[in-house]
């Protein structure tokens, strides 16, 4: 026999509800941080609406990092690097998708263009991973261990680098 929830759905589809509304909350706290802070970064996407106002928005909206900011209008529902974000990771049991990179980089712009804007990809990461975006700037001690690694696998590193992690 299912167990239901109070109001007669199973628990786990009761659980499904509530992160749907805090996801809906959420969204709409980053929506009014764009609000808050139009003018004052670029918004770089070609995912616009009629009016001409970007599509998506997600977390890193929250940033002040110009290379994060480039990524708040993605459509992957991009973390901050975070013990908090890693948290989530553990307590949802889903691997983390974390890509560093910093705002002038050539490659960068490019993988965000090719890839990181598109809706398809982004389902994928959205459906399957906790997807973090770090700016080697602000975090130049990991992104050196994360390189060491990336050179140590493929011989080759650099920017943008793509890890998929257990959590």
């Amino acid at each position: 026999m299912r167990r239901g929830s109070a109001l007669g759905l199973p628990v786990a589809a009761l659980l499904a509800l509530v992160a749907a509304a805090s996801a809906a909350d959420e969204t709409e706290l980053w929506w009014k941080a764009a609000r808050e802070k139009a003018g004052r970064y670029p918004i770089r996407t070609r995912l616009l609406d009629a009016a001409q106002r970007p599509r998506h928005v997600n977390a890193l909206i929250l940033e002040r990092s110009p290379y994060l900011l480039q990524h708040a209008h993605d459509p992957i529902r991009w973390r901050a690097w975070s013990d908090e974000t890693l948290a989530t990771a553990r307590r949802e049991n889903r691997l983390v998708f974390l890509s560093i990179g910093y705002s002038s980089c050539h490659w960068c712009h490019v993988m965000a263009r090719e890839a990181f804007q598109d809706e398809d990809v982004a389902r994928v990461l959205n459906a399957d991973f906790v997807s973090i975006k770090m700016d080697r700037e602000e975090y130049p001690d990991l992104d050196e261990r994360f390189l060491k690694r990336l050179a140590f696998l493929t011989g080759s590193p650099g920017w943008p680098a793509n890890f998929v992690l257990t959590p």
